[in-house]
């Protein structure tokens, strides 16, 4: 069932657009729940072969690594990240990670180079710049490759300015987590009046203090907090944090099923992770959207196996009424034996 879902979404984006296109505004744009399913299918097929074993689902491990890859050919890193994140941690959840720091290190430190150089070359590639793209590859501009691409710089400089200008949100997109929690909660929110980009952290920061940088600058959920309730925000989102965690660790107890088990993964790693560059709505709207994808897949894969348990049954059934009998069996076994 995943590897038919990852080549349907997967000819479905390639078919978009989206592969020429060099503007990720346009792109983010022209971006639907489409494209959105096939980014998080790729992190869950990658996670799913890694519980259950990659050598059962080769193929399909194989075929989530090339989705991984044509994604950030596209432009889009944090599947790849969050994918080698998750991975890290179903090998790592159990054992103390000094034992195995020079292995993690060796795994990981390739993989984040990959990530960070990427992003400054990625326009260079799709749109045919080869010579451009291996300049940056040059060992003179390797430091600021790897500075473009390195998003903390942004994010924790936005905790540095809220702390030290004491900068206050006029508004929070907070109050929308529970509509949230419902499908298609931003057409239930338009209903109600809240715009979730007007109220967003990133469009009230980046005004304030980034105004002459032409791309996004992601946002900060330790400065968003502390924006709105002051330093007792950051215990607050200590408490809420913690408070994820414990909730996503029983279900992972409790959960059998390695398709959902990929799904909480991908939830822990958006409130861990991936939340140091989104606010706690961002956040929460992508852990949702991963659930939502496994539950749907593991939804597709019960059907399939009770439609296709009910057709062996029938079938066997229908052989059965309809089995010929062998004429002269019953003499021939009861047949006289003097």
């Amino acid at each position: 069932m995943l590897g038919f879902l990852l080549l349907a979404l997967g000819s479905y984006v390639a078919s978009s657009g989206h592969i020429s296109e060099a503007e990720k505004s346009v792109m983010l744009e022209n971006t639907n729940r489409i494209h959105l399913a096939f980014y998080v299918l790729c992190s869950v097929g990658v996670l799913f072969c890694v519980i259950v074993g990659i050598r059962r689902h080769c193929i399909v491990f194989i075929m989530s690594l090339i989705g991984l890859l044509f994604v950030m050919y596209l432009g889009h890193r944090s599947a790849t990240a969050i994918a080698v994140v998750g991975v890290a941690y179903l090998r790592f959840r159990n054992a103390p990670v000094t034992s195995r720091v020079v292995k993690l290190s060796l795994c990981v430190a390739p993989m984040l180079f990959a990530l960070l150089v990427y992003k400054s070359m990625y326009v260079d590639i799709k749109s045919g710049s080869w010579s451009a793209a291996s300049e940056r590859l040059r060992v003179e501009n390797l430091p600021v490759s790897m500075r473009s691409g390195f998003e903390p710089f942004l994010t924790y400089m936005q905790l540095d300015f809220v702390v030290s200008e004491d900068f206050k949100l006029e508004c929070s997109n907070l109050w929308k987590i529970p509509v949230s929690v419902l499908p298609f909660s931003d057409k239930i929110i338009a209903v109600f009046g809240g715009d979730p980009v007007a109220c967003s952290y990133h469009e009230q920061v980046k005004p304030a203090f980034f105004s002459g940088y032409s791309g996004g600058v992601g946002a900060n959920v330790w400065a968003e907090f502390y924006s709105l309730f002051g330093a007792g925000g950051v215990l607050i989102l200590l408490g809420v944090l913690t408070s994820f965690f414990g909730l996503i660790e029983a279900a992972m107890r409790r959960i059998q099923s390695p398709v959902l088990l990929a799904g909480l993964v991908l939830a822990l790693v958006n409130f861990s992770f991936y939340i140091q560059r989104k606010e706690l709505f961002g956040a929460f709207i992508s852990a949702k959207r991963g659930l939502t994808i496994t539950i749907i897949v593991f939804v597709l894969a019960w059907m399939l196996r009770v439609a296709l348990s009910q057709g062996a049954q029938r079938v066997g059934s229908c052989l059965k009424r309809h089995r010929v009998p062998v004429h002269g069996a019953d003499s021939i076994d009861n047949r006289p034996t003097h």
